[in-house]
């Protein structure tokens, strides 16, 4: 199949899109007017300057090659006017990314949950104007829901695999320690807002209030002093009665000075407590989820346990120096063969438990419907590298490296993990996601994650 364009952006934009369908075409330049119109092949809209040209041949490609991109909701096609309408330069897409990080907040994709369409479209702006590559730690901290998203995108296999354009991968660091993030949150608010309003210290007052300073003697001379240079001193006296005699401020002073000490100790030790509450307060600021090692394997072999009729015993290779045996209650659920060569999720940081005289190091994550009569593995995309760590926007944190039973931290987020509409693996609405995309069972709506 050719595709005839009138110049280079419009080119590589059609090749990205036809690397993410697989089609199989060819390009040619019709700018300089070497091809007549008469040759483009009647079934294909020509490409021009022209959105609706560009528009018309990506959805003929997906609806050919990549039927399972295409979407016609009204969502989708906003954000297909979207890239077309505010992303049309290096400016303009900066300019627009947080409209696009607020919207990919709870989303894998911009559409209905999976890849169209308008996320190619998008993605091809921003990867052919260099607008990721271009921010800097603060930044993608900022924007890092659409960092994720392009991620995303940008490792899927057909793309990574295509003969028809060679985009470089944008390294991205998805491993920031909880201090790294927040300094570059505080670092990303202070350019955020320069600090150009002056400041100014008033240590006058403008009303003829004063203070008094009163003398021992029949006729109490009474100085007002303020520090400004519009109010002018104020001066008042004041007759005592010869009987009586004034309380002298100096006697009061000292008493003041006496107990200051005192007072100053008292107050100094009920705030230490809450300073170092405030100093352990990013840690106690992590998520449950962050501490939680899931990381991706594969089975290398599956055999029944021969003291535990209803356990397989699995050897899985994490990416590590060698394979780890995990004991998993699937005999009920699946034959050995239906385990076997296939890509997991593993919770990796379990303590070791001794199951039936065979120590299982880690726990296979599985799907299962309401009444648990049915399960399925939660499955990583195909391609995603082994060892490789399941993210969960919004809970970043390095994992521990061994989960404290007293912390309960896998029991306080194991009620919340539940498979979406379109069967994919979440934490609440947070995907469980890879860097070839989300994680996804075979069939349950609304399954268990456990």
């Amino acid at each position: 199949m050719k595709l005839f364009v009138n110049d280079e952006n419009t080119s590589r934009e059609a090749l990205i899109i036809a690397s993410f369908t697989s089609a199989q075409i060819e390009i040619v330049n019709s700018g300089s007017g070497s091809v007549s119109s008469e040759t483009i092949p009647s079934q294909l809209p020509a490409f021009s300057n022209e959105v609706s040209g560009l528009v018309a041949v990506s959805n003929k490609l997906v609806s050919d090659f990549a039927p399972q991109f295409t979407a016609s909701s009204q969502q989708h096609n906003h954000w297909v006017n979207f890239r077309f309408n505010s992303l049309n330069d290096e400016e303009s897409c900066k300019n627009n990314l947080q409209t696009l990080n607020n919207e990919l907040s709870t989303k894998v994709f911009l559409s209905n949950n999976q890849l169209s369409v308008a996320d190619i479209h998008i993605f091809a702006a921003l990867a052919l104007n260099k607008t990721i590559e271009s921010l800097n730690k603060c930044q993608r901290i900022q924007f890092c829901n659409v960092v994720r998203w392009f991620d995303n995108l940008q490792h899927f296999s057909t793309l990574r695999n295509s003969t028809f354009i060679s985009l470089p991968v944008v390294a991205i660091n998805k491993n920031l320690t909880p201090q790294e993030a927040e300094k570059a949150k505080s670092e990303t608010k202070t350019t955020a807002t320069p600090t150009t309003t002056p400041t100014t210290t008033a240590t006058a007052t403008t009303t003829a209030t004063a203070t008094t300073t009163a003398t021992a003697t029949t006729t109490a001379t009474t100085t007002a002093t303020t520090t400004t240079t519009t109010t002018p001193a104020v001066v008042a006296t004041t007759t005592v009665p010869p009987t009586e005699k004034p309380q002298a401020p100096q006697k009061q002073k000292q008493q003041q000075k006496t107990k200051n000490p005192e007072q100053v100790e008292a107050k100094q030790n009920k705030r230490a407590p809450k300073q170092q509450q405030a100093k352990a307060a990013p840690a106690e600021n992590r998520s449950d989820l962050s501490h939680l090692n899931m990381i991706v394997g594969k089975i290398l072999t599956v055999e029944r346990h021969p003291d535990a009729t209803n356990l397989f015993v699995e050897s899985i290779d994490l990416g590590e120096d060698k394979p780890r045996t995990i004991c998993s209650g699937l005999v009920k659920f699946m034959n050995p063969e239906d385990l076997q060569d296939r890509l997991v999720v593993v919770l990796a940081n379990l303590k070791p438990r001794a199951m039936r005289g065979i120590t299982s190091q880690g726990m296979l994550l599985c799907v299962e419907n309401a009444d648990e009569t049915k399960a399925e593995l939660v499955t990583p995309p195909e391609g995603t590298p082994l060892g490789e760590r399941i993210l969960f926007a919004g809970h970043e944190g390095p994992a521990d490296a061994a989960l404290n039973p007293k912390q309960k931290y896998w029991e306080n987020v194991q009620p919340q993990l539940r498979t979406s509409d379109d069967l994919v693996c979440c934490f609440q609405n947070i995907p469980f996601m890879t860097s070839r995309g989300p994680c996804t069972c075979k069939s349950l709506v609304g399954g268990k994650i456990k």
